[in-house]
């Protein structure tokens, strides 16, 4: 299969795959050997534990709201801020 180079949110929403004990849903769009794309939702009760990447990444905060934290760095982040 060759990779996708446009990418819609309805195609990430259509291939969301629910993560139970997180209760996450995420699609992986774009898997590279330095950056990582993820279309993640997270459930009003959902968790994402702490962890880190060998790649870049960068986050699209689309709607609502989370606290997160990137090395010592914590911030509540709101639809917008990247």
């Amino acid at each position: 299969m060759s990779p996708k180079y446009i990418l819609t949110s309805a195609g990430a929403e259509a291939d969301l795959v629910f993560e139970s004990e997180m209760r996450v849903h995420s699609s992986l769009l774009a898997n590279g050997e330095h950056i990582q794309l993820i279309w993640v939702k997270f459930d009003p009760d959902g968790n994402y534990p702490i962890h880190s990447h060998p790649h870049e990444q960068i986050s699209f905060m689309r709607q609502e709201r989370m606290r997160l934290t990137v090395g010592d760095e914590v911030e509540e982040i709101r639809p917008g801020d990247i």
